[in-house]
C-alpha cells in the first residue's frame, strides 16, 4: 500500500477543526467529491472513493481522539481481508 501525505493550513482555531474531524457525521459536507455515497451511522464511516479506473469502497471507524491533537480512523470489524481504499486516515493538528 502507497502512503500519501498531504499538509495543509487550516485558518481555524483547534478546538473548531478538531470538533469536525471527530465527528464523522459531519464529514459529508466537507469531503471532496471524489468520496461518494458516503454514509456515517452507528460511529462507522462508509463511501466509496472514485478513482481513475473506477472505485474502492470503505469502511471506517473512529479508533483514536486525542483532543485538539489528533485523530485516527481504521477499517471497521469485518472488513479484514477485503481491498479498500484506505488502510487508515489520519488528523494531525
Amino acid at each position: 500500500m502507497t502512503t500519501l501525505q498531504e499538509d495543509i493550513h487550516i485558518h481555524a482555531p483547534a478546538e473548531a477543526v478538531f470538533a469536525r474531524l471527530s465527528d464523522i457525521e459531519s464529514y459529508a459536507a466537507w469531503l471532496p467529491s471524489h468520496f461518494r455515497e458516503l454514509r456515517a451511522a452507528e460511529g462507522v464511516l462508509s463511501f466509496a472513493l472514485a478513482l481513475p479506473l473506477g472505485q474502492r469502497r470503505s469502511r471506517l471507524v473512529l479508533t483514536e481522539a486525542t483532543k485538539y491533537s489528533y485523530v485516527e480512523l481504521r477499517p471497521a470489524p469485518g472488513t479484514e481481508g477485503a481491498t479498500k481504499a484506505f488502510e487508515r486516515i489520519a488528523w494531525g493538528l
